[in-house]
């Protein structure tokens, strides 16, 4: 008899039962990630794909907690770039950050090299250019992560809006930094935990 699976999807709620093939069919035609959760009887907690499914080349071996970030830029960037419902775990939220913060350094360094072997003004233009264009392509992932992030520690994704208010900006920004390392305490009303979704 095949076993029969439910799989997480980026908000949270679970799909399924599926068989083992119907899976792998999904991640072939990239409607599934390998980093996605997968629960089965017999189970104790939800585990990314290519876990439970390690025996399958090409998958490879990633555990959900070990973020970096390549996976946390992509995964923001990807599958999860206006999920607002679920949760992120600071991992996640963090290294999406360094990731953003590592872009714009990167288009920096790029145009500020071509700046100094050329020295033609236009460059710094299309340098901010560029940067303009990062920043417009990044916004709603910034916002998407930081919303499922608060809701990790229960709190509503609006209170980032703190952060853009023109007198209690400082203040704001401030009580956004402490809601961003504030460990979760399992489940609240925004599900299980980000790794653990809800069946």
């Amino acid at each position: 008899m095949n076993k029969q699976y439910y799989v997480a999807m980026p908000d949270g709620t679970p799909v399924g039962p599926l068989n083992r093939e119907m899976i792998l069919q999904l991640l072939r035609a990239k409607q599934l990630c390998p980093v996605q959760l997968v629960f089965t009887e017999g189970m104790t907690e939800w585990q990314p794909i290519n876990v439970v499914f390690s025996d399958v080349p090409g998958l490879g071996v990633f555990n959900s907690r070990e973020w970096g970030p390549i996976v946390a830029w992509t995964i923001c960037m990807s599958s999860k770039y206006a999920t607002f419902s679920g949760r992120a775990s600071r991992s996640e939220y963090w290294w999406f950050s360094l990731a953003n913060v590592l872009v714009f350094l990167l288009i920096g360094v790029v145009f500020f090299l071509i700046y100094a072997l050329t020295e033609e003004e236009n460059v710094l233009s299309a340098m901010v250019v560029m940067l303009g264009i990062y920043w417009l392509a990044a916004l709603v992932p910034g916002w998407a992560v930081t919303s499922r992030r608060l809701h990790d520690i229960g709190k509503s994704g609006w209170w980032q809006l703190l952060a853009y208010i023109p007198i209690v900006s400082y203040v704001g920004s401030f009580i956004m930094l402490l809601f961003a390392v504030t460990c979760s305490d399992g489940p609240n009303s925004y599900g299980m935990g980000p790794e653990r979704p809800t069946k």
